[in-house]
């Protein structure tokens, strides 16, 4: 009789344990899916900020190169007008503090005088060039590429005057240094946090290199034999790793990553070793040490599944940029200049509030009331810059959903969003209406615009990209938006795209209050 109860509880332990072990297999090929995306996605964070500050700097020394006052400076023939020459410098020396400031990763801006035989530069007003001067200037000049690698550095450069005849020695130029030296800092940063070998490629040469050293010149190479832009196995002298590479497209720049599968295995090991125990100790406590180890592994998906939800809300926080601010400083020098101290008082508070709300904390939440307030701050500096062509208008919040907990900047970019479509609008003057409704434990937000360029093409394709579950529809930002509320409210939040009363587009999500804790 006791054999046969042992052999009962034997057999009974060994079907749990196999049961285990099909659930823990697939719950560490889940996590090492997990850790490889992120760490992918953090990539790809990176390679797409550094492209926006080269297309942010490009753009700028396009609108430097067509500046008069430039362009007039360049027909001096002589040195013999100077209050003329440095007025004209001091004008121009601005735009190269705004280049400057707009990339952590510039060393340096300036332009070359033929005429003159002279550079001006940030910090440097007007000086003769020196040897390194001299000799990047002559890469620029024959450089047939707007950005080309210069050493470890990276350099966009352009001529002033272009005509039918190719780059020569008596071009003027104006150029900016992308820093090798600060770029691999910010590398070596990531490359750290996730124990990464980092290498930036500029027109397919290895240039930067980031992380952990690794033996042979040419490692990085195996990693982009494979033509493939997914996370694929690779077999370097005996050891595997993750390659991870990012597009490059626009400026020929492509960053290739080596993830040791010893660094994701690091994460995994433990739920091995769990295993074991389990199967040692499930003999005596069976159901138990069971349930303790599933629920760990659990956890180990709840936290990679966060930390995937903090990036995504990284990328659309990155949405906020620079030169949103620049236009904000230009609207208050423009009032200014108008003796508009009213205006001027307005932007500056609302400005003030708008960047405090974004940097103020780094929690991801905030109640709907703050929420909307900074969304009112935004479109109250709209209505300053558009000078009241698109009215927006703001209802009362009801007094039990003040307080509710809502993901951090989820309704400005849905105001941004019918802004674009009321300034697409041939119409004077827009309306924009931002509503809150509570009714039987439902909160109901809606955002509505009175645009005339939805067409029921457009709306249909706007419904596609909200309810899709594609990789790529990740980068909308009302998909972003609608998955941050998920990850909230589970399945208590409902988000759609209609046809509103004004005829133009409207937005509406729906909370279940009730589970909102």
């Amino acid at each position: 009789m006791l054999a046969k109860a042992v052999a009962v509880f034997v057999a009974f332990m060994f079907i749990v344990y196999v049961i285990g072990l099909w659930i823990n297999i697939g719950t560490q090929n889940l996590v090492r899916r997990q850790i490889i995306e992120n760490t992918h996605l953090q990539l790809t964070y990176f390679s797409e900020s550094l492209d926006r500050e080269i297309e942010n700097v490009f753009r700028q020394q396009v609108a430097l190169r067509n500046d008069f006052g430039l362009r007039r400076l360049l027909l001096y023939q002589d040195l013999s007008d100077m209050s003329s020459i440095f007025l004209q410098l001091r004008r121009i020396s601005g735009s190269f503090t705004t280049i400057y400031n707009s990339s952590p990763h510039v060393s340096d801006v300036g332009i070359y005088m033929p005429n003159f035989n002279r550079i001006s530069k940030w910090g440097l007003l007007f000086a003769l060039p020196n040897e390194e001067d001299r000799a990047l200037i002559t890469s620029v000049q024959q450089s047939g590429q707007s950005l080309f690698h210069y050493g470890q550095d990276l350099v966009i450069g352009m001529p002033v005057h272009e005509g039918l005849m190719p780059r020569g020695h008596n071009d003027a130029v104006i150029y900016a240094i992308f820093s090798g030296e600060a770029i691999v800092r910010t590398l070596n940063q990531m490359a750290h946090a996730y124990g990464l070998n980092v290498a930036l490629f500029s027109s397919g040469r290895q240039i930067l290199v980031a992380g952990q050293s690794l033996s042979g010149n040419h490692i990085f190479d195996y990693a982009r034999a494979v033509n493939s832009d997914e996370p694929h196995l690779i077999n370097i002298n005996g050891t595997s790793m993750w390659a991870l590479r990012t597009p490059s497209d626009r400026f020929g720049l492509e960053l290739v990553a080596l993830l040791p599968t010893t660094q994701v295995d690091a994460v995994i090991i433990p739920t091995l070793i769990a295993t074991v125990i389990l199967f040692t100790v499930s003999m005596i406590t069976g159901v138990v040490i069971f349930t303790i180890y599933i629920s760990r592994l659990i956890r180990q998906i709840y936290l990679q599944k966060q930390a995937s939800e903090k990036a995504r809300f990284d990328q659309l926080h990155l949405q906020i940029t620079p030169h949103f601010l620049y236009n904000c400083f230009y609207q208050i020098y423009r009032l200014g200049k108008l003796m508009d101290t009213d205006a001027v008082s307005e932007m500056s508070l609302r400005l003030s509030q708008y960047y405090q709300y974004i940097t103020r904390s780094t929690d991801d939440t905030a109640t709907l009331q703050l929420e909307a307030k900074h969304a009112e701050d935004f479109a109250a500096i709209q209505n300053i810059r558009y000078g009241g062509r698109i009215e927006c208008r703001f209802g009362p919040i009801p007094e039990p959903c003040r307080d509710m907990k809502m993901p951090k900047l989820f309704l400005q970019p849905l105001v941004e969003n019918a802004y674009i479509h009321g300034m697409d609008s041939p119409k004077s003057a827009s309306l924009v209406e931002v509503n809150f409704v509570y009714e039987n434990g439902k909160l109901l937000i809606s955002v509505e615009d009175d645009g005339s360029s939805l067409d029921d093409i457009a709306l249909s394709r706007l419904e596609k990209r909200l309810t899709s579950t594609k990789t790529e529809e990740e980068t909308s930002s009302m998909f972003n938006i609608r998955k941050r509320l998920e990850f909230m409210y589970g399945n208590n939040i409902l988000m759609r795209v209609k046809r509103g009363a004004m005829n133009g587009l409207r937005i509406e999500i729906e909370i279940c209050k009730q589970s909102s804790g």
